[in-house]
């Protein structure tokens, strides 16, 4: 009997990681080209970086510094402070290693997306070897900020959401709502009302196992609306940082000309605070606001950062006042235009 013709053996598939082997190889090529042109990782902006704490206080007081930071989201500074306190002889280069798994891993994800949502062997591999190559990823890996750990955590997190659709394998749908709340955690454009809208989609087509989405979610966003209870009880804000305000101006009264802000504020319908560019020193703002409480809090209570870090401390608590003005500012001057 032939026991072939029974299909007891399955031909052996030899080209079944080779996508994955060539944008691993053009990962490595194309970085070792690039560093070879000059190109290295500028550890420089963790001192000069407005979002980024004092590195003095990530080494030497890190768990309370992360605490009561309300400026940003938690995890990016997080992850700053433990490389710095970990690897203190040589940040830049742990750093740097650790931006390289995330292109890496960014890369390998955006592979097996694009083959999970149904786009052809070859195409998907031209398109994320396009990608890995591109002047423009190289530079966002080369500049340590958290648009890059973002754009893994998306990814992630769409890859892990179009798997558990597929297959019904909860621990997909636990992993995408981690890397969900990870994004809301690390950026503070998305928030727990785009985690919501974002999984309208899925309810819907889930809508016969909505008990399966619940438990899937129910711990990491739980993670995020404690962070934002402790935010509101520690510092009166309702989001993961306490910048809305700010935020809010920097694209709207900042945009405008110097006369157009005179006028609104003759008009009454902006304060004073128009007048003064929105990222400044906080003594630029003293005449209009208060100043902070003193909380015996180094990262709340200093306005300067310390060397090697340079610039004002973004996290001091009077700083609290000065984006709830903003935030004012911006509602009227959206309701004015």
């Amino acid at each position: 009997m032939d026991l072939a013709g029974h299909g007891s053996e399955r031909p052996v598939k030899t080209d079944v990681h080779w996508p994955a082997l060539f944008v691993v190889a053009a990962f490595c090529v194309s970085r070792y080209v690039y560093y070879a042109w000059g190109i290295r990782f500028d550890f420089s902006t963790i001192y000069t970086s407005m979002q980024v704490l004092d590195v003095n206080l990530l080494q030497q007081r890190l768990i309370e510094s992360i605490w009561n930071l309300h400026s940003q989201p938690p995890l990016f500074n997080l992850l700053v402070g433990i490389v710095v306190k970990c690897f203190s002889h040589h940040p830049h280069i742990a750093l740097n290693i650790v931006y390289l798994g995330f292109g890496l891993a960014l890369a390998l994800s955006m592979l097996a997306l694009a083959r999970a949502l149904g786009v052809p062997r070859l195409l998907a591999v031209f398109l994320t070897a396009a990608f890995v190559v591109s002047p423009t990823t190289v530079l966002y890996e080369n500049h340590p900020f958290y648009t890059y750990p973002t754009a893994l955590l998306l990814c992630v997190s769409a890859l892990l959401l179009a798997r558990w659709e597929q297959t019904d394998n909860m621990a997909f749908g636990i992993g995408f709502f981690v890397c969900a709340a990870g994004t809301i955690m690390i950026r503070s454009i998305f928030q727990l009302l785009w985690l919501g809208v974002a999984c309208i989609p899925l309810v819907i087509r889930k809508r016969m196992r909505w008990r399966s989405i619940l438990a899937a979610a129910v711990v990491p966003v739980l993670l995020v609306v404690a962070w934002q209870v402790k935010n509101f009880h520690q510092f009166g804000a309702v989001t993961t940082s306490s910048w809305l305000g700010m935020n809010m101006n920097r694209n709207t009264l900042d945009r405008l000309s110097v006369r157009e802000r005179s006028e609104l504020m003759q008009r009454g319908l902006v304060s004073a605070l128009a007048a003064i560019p929105v990222y400044s020193e906080f003594e630029a703002y003293q005449s209009y606001v208060p100043n902070g409480r003193g909380r015996d809090i180094p990262a709340l209570d200093r306005k300067w950062k310390d060397p090697p870090s340079v610039g004002p401390n973004f996290n001091y608590v009077g700083y609290i006042n000065v984006s709830g003005q903003r935030l004012a500012d911006a509602i009227h001057f959206i309701k004015a235009r």
